[in-house]
């Protein structure tokens, strides 16, 4: 049992990593990343802390933050996405209290970062820190109980909620209540496949690597309704088509066949991608352009221009964050041409509840159509009924919709 907090932390400053992340002392450039994070609507919805409104306002922060280290009450750290070194969010102890080894931690996140499972990698390493390193009995977080996010990521690690209090503090001229919760080094869990720790890269790059593609759940040797709604829409042949969760689809070889000349095949995994080319001879692979990206937070598709039909018959459904729906629908919506095409196909409200171990989010066609909103008009839905490679059934729900013409 701890009874004396490790004071050695604050004689020189413990930078460290995590698998993706690496923690870091705060820098004065860091300012106006920290300005992006604590001016965004999303994100101080339940901070309950001063919006800051200028750079000046992060780099006092910065500057409070190093003061907190030198007088040993606190220690921050700037959190870094290694492949990319990006400044993705922070993450401190504060409230520091010697005598009783205890302290308060704070975090944030850009939104952009969500749904990755950053923060639940950051807080549980960083409360393995604050035990192992810090020799710290118990952790404090103090949440607003409107924050859902906040809550599950630390009961997924553990923590357990000690008290409600309300309306016990003035913010923004409103009483705001509050939840307390708290960590003992032996409320640890080793909490495995939560959605907040899911790397859908690795995921579907294992899948991908180890599966024979004829076996895969979602395998079709002709993907006939996919073909019949992007026939139906009388695409001239040079209209540019993005087949949306590529995978290793057979589309893309009967799109070359119905002689259709600017197809875009992405995907998260670059292994499944990579398959897929081994679909198609040497010249029909030099004809499709390969995009190896997370359509959900992209970096390459929009250097595309404007396409004139999306299609998706096995991303969407995954996507059972909010945030990751909202990344899916602005990147449709900014390369979505006027009059452009919308193919979404989905397991049905009838449908897997699970798929390749990941779980899912069912939908009807009006539920698609509220989703897209009113700049999209469904032209057609219908449910299928797939049979996969096992003989076992699966119920899907296909919609086609077209944009307007005023967006």
């Amino acid at each position: 049992m701890n009874t004396e907090i490790n004071k050695n932390i604050f004689k020189s400053f413990p930078e460290f990593e995590s698998e993706r992340l690496l923690f870091r002392k705060f820098l004065l450039s860091d300012a106006k990343d920290i300005l992006l994070i604590r001016s965004n609507d999303d994100v101080m919805r339940f901070m309950d802390v001063p919006r800051h409104n200028s750079i000046s306002d992060s780099e006092k922060l910065i500057q409070l933050v190093e003061e907190s280290y030198n007088k040993e009450d606190g220690i921050n750290w700037a959190i870094i996405e290694k492949h990319s070194n990006s400044f993705v969010g922070y993450f401190g102890f504060f409230r520091i209290i010697p005598e009783h080894c205890r302290a308060e931690i704070g975090y944030a996140l850009k939104p952009e970062y969500w749904g990755k499972g950053y923060m639940y990698e950051t807080i549980n390493r960083m409360v393995r820190f604050g035990f192992e390193n810090m020799k710290l009995h118990s952790i404090e977080a103090n949440v607003n109980p409107l924050n859902e996010r906040s809550k599950k990521v630390l009961e997924r690690i553990g923590f357990k909620k000690e008290a409600y209090f309300r309306e016990n503090y003035l913010f923004d001229g409103k009483f705001l209540d509050s939840i307390i919760y708290s960590l003992l080094e032996k409320d640890l869990t080793e909490t495995k496949g939560s959605p907040e720790m899911i790397d859908y890269k690795n995921h579907w790059d294992n899948v991908y690597a180890k599966s024979e593609l004829s076996k895969l759940g979602w395998y079709e040797e002709t993907p006939q309704p996919s073909l019949d709604l992007i026939r139906s829409c009388n695409l001239k042949k040079n209209a540019v088509i993005l087949d949306v969760g590529s995978g290793a689809t057979t589309l893309i070889k009967n799109l070359i066949q119905d002689s259709y000349t600017n197809i875009i095949a992405t995907d998260i995994s670059k292994v499944a991608l990579d398959r897929a080319k081994k679909l198609l001879d040497t010249k029909e692979t030099k004809k499709i352009r390969w995009i190896a990206d997370d359509i959900t937070n992209p970096k390459n598709i929009l250097q595309l221009k404007s396409v004139d039909l999306w299609h998706d018959r096995t991303v969407l459904h995954f996507l059972i964050e909010e945030n990751q729906r909202k990344g899916y629908l602005e990147t449709l919506r900014k390369l979505v041409r006027k009059e452009g095409f919308v193919i979404i196909a989905v397991f049905s409200l009838e449908g897997a509840k699970k798929c390749s171990g990941l779980d899912v989010k069912n939908y009807d066609h009006k539920m698609i159509e509220e989703y897209l909103g009113k700049d999209f008009k469904l032209k057609k839905y219908f449910p299928y009924q797939y049979q996969m490679p096992s003989g076992n059934t699966r119920p899907y729900v296909y919609t086609l919709f077209q944009r307007s013409n005023k967006t």
